[in-house]
């Protein structure tokens, strides 16, 4: 019995990792739209208007997507953030967020 939980533990742990490996290399692959206009490490002003998403946490990150996804958040070009932040999902954008924070410098 006690073989059989332990092997349990550590199927649950393995799994784990793994799902956190995929989420983060999906997160990876979604950044890679973002970098078009944020940079490759999040730290240019997208089309010259906003600052560097590398300098926020993964907090504010998540809360400024959601932010464009119901309209409480961004300036005159919030549009555009809206159309892609409409492609992800709630779990993909706590990704892409916490993401984001592995290219601080």
């Amino acid at each position: 019995m006690k073989k059989i939980f332990i092997c349990l533990i550590l199927s649950i742990v393995s799994l784990s990792a793994t799902q956190t490996d995929q989420s983060q290399k999906d997160a990876k692959k979604i950044y890679k739209t973002c970098a078009t206009c944020h940079g490759i490490n999040g730290d240019s002003p997208a089309l010259g208007k906003s600052a560097a998403i590398n300098l926020m946490n993964e907090e504010q990150i998540s809360q400024a997507l959601n932010g464009y996804l119901d309209g409480s958040y961004g300036g005159e070009l919030k549009i555009v953030m809206k159309i892609e932040a409409q492609k992800l999902t709630k779990e993909e954008i706590q990704s892409v967020a916490k993401y984001i924070q592995t290219l601080k410098k």
